[in-house]
C-alpha cells in the first residue's frame, strides 16, 4: 500500500480505525493497549486492503471474527524484525473483509450468505404457493363442487342458509327448482 501520509485517505482511516477499536471496548474484546491494536490492524490494513467501512458496520460475529482474528494470528516479532508486515505474519488468518483479489474465503463467505438469503426465499416461496393451493382447493370446492346448506331444521317454515356466509336462501316448504344454484350473496354453489 503506497505511503498516504498526511492526506484525507490517511486521516479517513485513521478515524475508522479508532472507531473499529472503540466497538471492540464496547463489546470486551481488547486485550491490550489501543496502540497496540491500533497498529496490529494497521499492519492487516497494508496486508489485506480491508474495507474498514464495512467491517465497521459489520454484524457483531463478523466484527468479532476479523478483531480477534487479527489479534491472535499476527506476528508482531516478525514484523518488528522486519518493519514491515506480510500475509504470512497472519499464518493462515484472512480477514472476512480484505479486499485482495484473492480473497477466495471472502468470497465464498458472501456466497454462503447469499445462498441462505436465497433458501429463505424459496421456503417462503414454498409457503406461499402451498397456501395458494389450497385456498384454490377450497375455492374449487365452495365454487365449483358446492357446498351442502345448512338447514335450521326440518320444519316447513324452517330456512335454508348458505353454509358460507349464512344468508337466508329458501324455506323447507318452497319448490326445489325456485331456490337459487348460487348463494346471492357470496357466489358460493349450493348442495341441497
Amino acid at each position: 500500500m503506497e505511503n498516504v501520509k498526511d492526506t484525507k485517505e490517511a486521516k479517513t482511516r485513521v478515524v475508522l480505525i479508532n472507531q473499529i477499536i472503540d466497538r471492540a471496548a464496547e463489546l470486551g474484546i481488547m486485550y491490550s493497549s489501543r496502540l497496540s491494536h491500533s497498529m496490529d490492524i494497521n499492519y492487516a490494513v497494508q496486508v489485506f486492503d480491508i474495507d474498514l467501512k464495512a467491517w465497521l458496520d459489520s454484524t457483531n460475529n463478523d466484527f468479532i471474527h476479523d478483531y480477534v482474528g487479527i489479534y491472535k494470528n499476527i506476528d508482531r516479532d516478525a514484523i518488528s524484525s522486519k518493519h514491515f508486515a506480510s500475509k504470512n505474519d497472519f499464518g493462515t488468518f484472512v480477514p472476512r473483509f480484505a479486499r485482495n483479489e484473492n480473497n477466495i474465503i471472502k468470497d465464498c463467505y458472501e456466497s454462503y450468505k447469499n445462498l441462505l438469503k436465497l433458501e429463505k426465499k424459496i421456503h417462503e416461496s414454498a409457503i406461499l404457493f402451498q397456501t395458494v393451493a389450497l385456498i384454490l382447493a377450497e375455492m374449487r370446492c365452495q365454487y365449483k363442487d358446492g357446498i351442502k346448506v345448512k338447514r335450521q331444521g326440518d320444519d316447513a317454515d324452517d330456512e335454508i342458509l348458505c353454509p358460507e356466509c349464512g344468508y337466508s336462501l329458501a324455506r323447507n316448504d318452497e319448490k326445489e327448482e325456485l331456490r337459487p344454484k348460487h348463494c346471492p350473496e357470496c357466489g358460493t354453489k349450493l348442495i341441497y
